[in-house]
């Protein structure tokens, strides 16, 4: 693409675009939004291609562009944003199972959900989309030692807010 082949950055689109979504979506939580976030993602890096260090990872490069996007328009729009197309893996269930497997994704979704912004994205991509640390450390543009850091915080506010939810209500007399 730098080279001035333009069909060459149609195939990274094409490559890339799933992914990117689904990350901006787990921020913005609208697939709509997500959408447009993710062409502009694409249409910036597009833009800069000449700020690309081909030492790195151009997915890293990409995502990064695409993580600010997302964190500019949620900050934008003020909302809060969902986990949504949370998958966990079940092993054919009986109906109760298979209830209760929903009931603790909703609830873990929302758990997640409540977490503050910085601790949620890095939980989505290190948990959800099984990236790697040195990956989110570059695309978010933090220290390997820092994204550890936050995720293992996350992780003590996530157990704490899973045990907050499930605690029995309190009685007054």
């Amino acid at each position: 693409t730098r080279s001035g082949q333009p069909e060459a950055y149609t195939r990274l689109v094409e490559r890339y675009t799933v992914p990117i979504r689904h990350a901006v979506q787990a921020i913005l939580g609208d697939p709509d939004r997500a959408r447009d976030v993710t062409q502009q993602a694409f249409v910036s890096a597009y833009e800069h291609l000449d700020r690309y260090d081909p030492g790195h990872r151009f997915f890293s490069w990409l995502f990064r562009i695409a993580v600010n996007e997302a964190l500019n328009a949620s900050k934008r729009a003020r909302r809060r944003c969902r986990l949504d197309g949370l998958d966990l893996p079940t092993t054919d269930p009986t109906p109760e199972e298979s209830l209760l497997d929903r009931e603790r994704r909703a609830a873990l979704r929302d758990a997640v959900q409540a977490l503050p912004t910085k601790y949620r994205t890095l939980v989505d991509l290190h948990y959800f989309r099984s990236l790697p640390y040195a990956d989110i450390s570059h695309s978010l543009g933090l220290p390997p030692t820092t994204v550890k850091s936050r995720l293992h915080t996350a992780l003590l506010l996530l157990r704490a807010e899973i045990a907050r939810r499930e605690a029995p209500p309190r009685r007054t007399a």
